[in-house]
């Protein structure tokens, strides 16, 4: 299946992979709900489809819980499937009897088949740590350690690569990285291009069959002239300029971090060390390859952004171990020097400094059509809340300035700098209304980040510490591509967020393009959106607290009802069901003709509740609730007994008294309050 060659499908495949990672076990059970209702409704048209059907047997048993009538209706259908397949032998047959193997119980004859699926000549490594990955979860659903499977596959890994150029980088360099690559049966790799061991790494690595993500620090021809045609290969080699060649010809992907030489400085090599290691990162988590840092070194301290650098970096900053090739014999070796610094930079420095910086451009959409009666009121008004925005937050820049409709702002992390994107693109699209009333017309801001190394200076014009530099140029660039209330940023600034902790927002891909005013290249651009998890626990909250008022106004206590306490003395599994309600609001929210957006919109607390939907979105609110129970072992019983796992209430929703459905409907009825509570926004689904 080529990409956007079935939606349905791809949104489905999405929305399990999400489920798969959600480590709330109710949100992750309700999301592999959905995700099988679109895969169960393409199996209908398609009822021989093996990789289909497969999807919609693991997809049962993942979400079965400990169901005992869930689990046995996955394993009806693995049954019925197994029958189906058993004679086929294409690789969506092999794989879709190891998952239906596994639902079985039959997990040797699952490993055994999972090796027939990895040794099947049309398997590719894509498909394969995809298969592995789903094998994984379905071992932790089972009960078994998540590796239970894994022996069945062949190492699937990415292997991201750092060298020096040796001093005799010749044929048995290269013997050495051939062998290496040959014992992690490596078949996809990540390095830059320089003249030595770099690209006896991508040569070697092609000529087993493998695929390559080239990074440059800066465009590939201004990288011919300084890191490859300035060295001369042994003779027994093609020329190093032959072999760039070659790499370029067979990469899967280029990325050129920067248009212009430059970067070949301390704050510039760890810059491109930093942000190829958070691409490496993105490509293995997309892919679901295991990750493997290899280093060509010798043992001895080097340059900044060097071999030993890039070591340091992995093992100290990420925590993963790299695997060395040594060049050199072992009594040569300086293991003293490993992972260790040896700066001798002194504390007096100019104020002339490159540091990797993180920066923001604004542009304000409709501002040249505002006429000039309403310039105070954009200054007074528009151009002030700017400024709340900034004293008001935990994330507020370290430089900023303004010329005009347009704001330019620098901070230390790309964290800050997400973070208040957001924060501002909210307070704007907040206050839309605002401005309509002030005479400004719908004003709105489009958003560009990039993080690149900057050349922090004074400034002798206006007498203040400014930030200039080519990275400067491309933030600049890339607020005009992004749409009205958009924030856009680059692969560098993406990449930095990928090995940064608790974010607060996610990067996802959004176009490829060339940037304003002809800048050089294609750029990959990715948008900027929330983090919703903190809304998710204010939204669970709420509906906590919203819950204890109506059972108190039912009667209830602490004595009669163990929940009516305060959230944080909550028992987990309690909390855990809050917050299965507060995922599934956005579902029940499109049910009644919204859904949530990041920018743009009206408050949730305007949303026009139909009185039609409350009964029908009762009716699956309670079905949900009781989905939940019932995969957490709850049955029906006459009277509760929580030690027993008995409830009164799994029922049919048409067999509950009249005052259990009115709770169900005033759970409908408060969604826009609740959403309202977490700060959502929403907009009317289109027809």
């Amino acid at each position: 299946m080529t990409p956007g060659e079935n939606p349905t499908l791809e949104q489905a495949d999405a929305m399990r992979d999400a489920a798969l990672e959600n480590p709330l076990l109710t949100s992750r059970h309700q999301m592999l709900d959905r995700a099988l209702e679109l895969y169960e409704r393409d199996a209908e048209s398609a009822p021989d489809d093996a990789a289909m059907l497969s999807r919609c047997v693991s997809t049962r048993y993942l979400s079965a819980g400990k169901s005992n009538e869930l689990l046995s209706a996955a394993r009806g259908a693995a049954s019925e499937l197994l029958e189906k397949i058993r004679d086929r032998g294409t690789v969506d047959d092999i794989r879709a009897r190891a998952v239906c193997e596994v639902v079985l119980g039959n997990f040797d004859s699952a490993e055994n088949v999972y090796s027939l699926l990895s040794s099947h000549p049309d398997s590719e490594v894509k498909s394969l740590a995809r298969a592995r990955h789903l094998a994984r979860h379905l071992a932790l659903a089972a009960g078994l350690p998540r590796d239970r499977f894994d022996s069945a596959f062949p190492p699937l890994r990415l292997v991201v690569f750092s060298g020096h150029l040796p001093p005799r980088a010749g044929r048995h360099c290269l013997e050495l990285i051939e062998k290496e690559l040959t014992g992690l049966q490596a078949s996809i790799g990540v390095a830059s291009a320089a003249a030595g061991a770099d690209l006896l790494f991508l040569d070697a690595l092609h000529r087993r069959g493998g695929s390559s993500h080239i990074i440059l620090p800066w465009s590939r021809d201004t990288f011919r002239e300084s890191s490859v045609r300035p060295y001369d290969s042994d003779g027994k080699l093609p020329s190093w300029e032959q072999l760039f060649d070659s790499a370029l010809g067979a990469c899967q992907s280029i990325r050129e971090i920067g248009e212009h030489a430059g970067s070949n400085t301390e704050i510039g090599l760890q810059y491109l060390l930093e942000v190829s290691a958070g691409i490496a990162v993105k490509i293995a988590r997309e892919t679901f390859l295991d990750i493997v840092p290899l280093a060509f070194w010798d043992g001895n301290q080097g340059g900044p952004g060097g071999t030993s650098a890039f070591c340091e970096f992995w093992k100290n900053q990420l925590g993963i171990e790299p695997k060395i090739i040594s060049c050199i014999s072992s009594d040569e070796a300086n293991s003293s020097a490993l992972y260790k610094s040896n700066s001798t930079q002194r504390a007096q420095k100019s104020i002339i400094q490159q540091m990797v910086k993180s920066v923001l451009f604004v542009d304000v959409v409709g501002f040249s059509r505002l006429q000039e009666t309403a310039i105070p009121a954009f200054l007074e008004k528009f151009l002030h809340k700017i400024s709340d925005v900034v004293a008001a937050s935990d994330h507020a820049p370290h430089s900023l300035n303004t010329w005009g409709d347009a704001v330019y702002a620098v901070f230390d992390y790309v964290r800050d700098a997400g973070l208040f994107a957001l924060e501002l693109n909210d307070a704007i699209e907040k206050h839309a209304e605002d401005w309509v009333e002030a005479g400004l017309g719908r004003l709105r801001i489009r958003t560009g980040l990039h993080a690149g190394p900057v050349f922090s200076h004074y400034d002798p014009i206006v007498r203040r510490l400014g930030f200039s530099g080519a990275h400067v140029n491309r933030a600049a660039r890339i607020e005009p591509v992004a749409g009205h209330g958009e924030i856009f940023a680059s692969e560098e600034f993406s990449a930095l967020a990928a090995i940064t902790p608790a974010c607060g927002f996610t990067c996802e891909f959004a176009v490829t393009r060339q940037l304003a005013k002809n800048y050089p290249g294609e750029h990959h651009l990715y948008r900027v959106t929330r983090d919703r998890s903190a809304d998710l626990l204010l939204l669970a909250r709420a509906i906590h607290e919203d819950y204890c008022e109506k059972a108190r106004a039912y009667g209830g206590t602490p004595r009669t009802n163990p929940a009516l306490i305060p959230w944080d003395k909550l028992p987990p599994g309690l909390q855990s069901a809050n917050l299965a309600q507060a995922e599934d609001v956005p579902h029940k929210l499109r049910q009644l003709g919204y859904e949530i957006v990041d920018t743009g919109g009206i408050p949730a607390s305007r949303i026009e509740l139909d009185p039609a939907l409350v009964e029908p979105l009762a009716i699956l609110e309670h079905d949900r609730w009781m989905a939940e129970k019932i995969r957490d072992g709850w049955t029906f019983a006459e009277k509760r007994d929580n030690d027993l796992l008995h409830h009164h209430l799994l029922v049919p929703y048409a067999d509950l008294a009249e005052v259990e459905k009115e709770k169900d409907r005033v759970t409908v009825r408060n969604i826009p309050a609740l959403l309202a509570t977490a700060g959502y926004r929403v907009e009317a689904l289109g027809p």
